[in-house]
């Protein structure tokens, strides 16, 4: 919904500038607070606490960049803050590795911050820093910055599955991503739990 990552999935997949060579995405925030509101996110329920939080953002636009589904996945996690971070680590790292052998590196932490989705593509650079926010993104291409009006994102998602209904048209949400995005997390939670990649398989069929 949010115009810079619509112009950043119209340029991938229309291969615009060239096919890709690499990707890059990272998610964080770090955390200093860790009561009240907060509490749950480095709570056992949080499943992969930073991964499951802000890393499904950058999970996601590894995968409409790339264009393509991966087929495994080798990743490890990391704690810094030990008597903080007791129930979940503190950092995930991973790397996608696709059909052709390309690979995309991703992380996301409560350690530490950042907010991007970059692409390698044969003309130059595809990026928009930051990213993920309600707010504030900022995006370029081999020709230039990403001249577009900052919106609502809630108010267009929420009109567009509304008119999707009335239409009786497909959501370009389907639960059918969600459900990918989710897969690729408890690919990335298992390797590294394992030390080992994780194949996807037939997931995908």
């Amino acid at each position: 919904w949010d115009p810079f990552h619509l112009r950043l999935m119209e340029a991938m997949e229309k291969k615009e500038f060239g096919d890709w060579k690499s990707i890059s995405a990272a998610n964080g925030s770090r955390m200093n607070e860790f009561t009240g509101l907060n509490k749950w996110r480095t709570g056992e329920l949080s499943v992969a606490g930073a991964l499951y939080d802000l890393g499904v953002y950058a999970v996601q636009a590894q995968l409409y960049t790339a264009c393509e589904k991966p087929l495994r996945v080798t990743a490890k996690h990391s704690t810094e803050r030990k008597d903080r971070f007791t129930e979940v680590p503190e950092t995930y790292e991973w790397t996608l590795e696709f059909a052709d052998g390309r690979k995309a590196d991703g992380w996301s932490s409560y350690g530490k911050s950042a907010n991007f989705i970059r692409a390698d593509v044969k003309e130059g650079e595809i990026e928009i820093q930051p990213a993920y926010g309600y707010g504030g993104q900022k995006g370029r291409t081999p020709d230039g910055p990403m001249d577009f009006r900052h919106v609502n994102q809630q108010v267009l998602q929420i009109d567009g599955q509304a008119q999707a209904i009335l239409r009786n048209e497909p959501s370009k949400v389907p639960g059918e991503m969600g459900r990918r995005d989710i897969r690729v997390l408890q690919g990335i939670v298992k390797s590294a739990a394992s030390g080992k990649p994780y194949e996807f398989g037939d997931e995908w069929d």
